[in-house]
């Protein structure tokens, strides 16, 4: 089952998750709190609407009364030991979800939100069938689990020119090749904190990451003018 989880995050464009929508890509629709008004803007209702209730707008509210939706609402204290994006998470795998794609996920103030669920998705890497992602519609971030193999078309994401970088999550990666990129690798060892394996850019269609082990963020968005 494929979840999408709308954060309180900004989202700069919707054209590839509208476009998701319309292709039937996801079978379960959640709103976290003020991430509501990212199913507004795609006029979607979501399934389950989850969190403490005190972002969202009321102009939000309101349009989710007149679809009539969501089929679930879960209200949670403002005071609770789990971020909105924990809680989704959570709600998303008790019903079945084995990939989950997370919208509005960075914070643009709180860069400890940011973090966090880079974190978060390190954790979740195990227990799904497809490695998580977090976008803003422009920025994707995969989180691979080694061993791994991960082939990027750039068909499926806006005609832009992007830069990609591979980030150790975990103490180290082993075993990281590319193919489809302009600065190759093959078979090498990534260390935590090293940049070896930052800003790379696509000389091909797609571009595959082999990842043997560890965990790492594939993290691809626009390139700089």
């Amino acid at each position: 089952m494929r979840a999408l989880i709308a954060l309180g995050g900004p989202v700069r464009d919707y054209q590839i998750i509208r476009q998701g929508l319309q292709q039937k890509a996801y079978d379960l629709l959640i709103a976290a709190d003020g991430g509501l008004r990212h199913f507004h803007q795609l006029d979607c209702p979501p399934d389950c609407l989850l969190g403490d209730m005190d972002s969202i707008r009321p102009i939000d509210r309101e349009w989710l009364e007149r679809a009539a939706a969501p089929a679930q609402a879960l209200k949670f204290p403002v005071e609770k030991d789990w971020s909105d994006a924990e809680l989704c998470a959570d709600y998303a795998c008790k019903a079945g979800a084995d990939s989950l794609t997370f919208l509005g996920i960075f914070g643009s103030v709180r860069p400890d939100h940011s973090l966090m669920n880079l974190q978060l998705m390190t954790r979740l890497a195990p227990k799904l069938r497809a490695a998580p992602l977090l976008t803003d519609g422009l920025t994707w971030v995969w989180t691979l689990r080694g061993p791994v193999t991960h082939t990027t078309r750039l068909s499926e994401l806006l005609p832009l020119p992007y830069t990609i970088s591979l980030i150790a999550a975990t103490r180290t990666l082993k075993g990281v090749s590319y193919q489809g990129l302009r600065y190759p690798l093959q078979d090498r060892t990534i260390r935590q904190g090293s940049s070896l394996a930052i800003s790379n850019q696509a000389e091909a269609a797609e571009f595959t990451v082999r990842l043997a082990s560890g965990t790492g963020w594939l993290i691809v968005t626009p390139a700089d003018d």
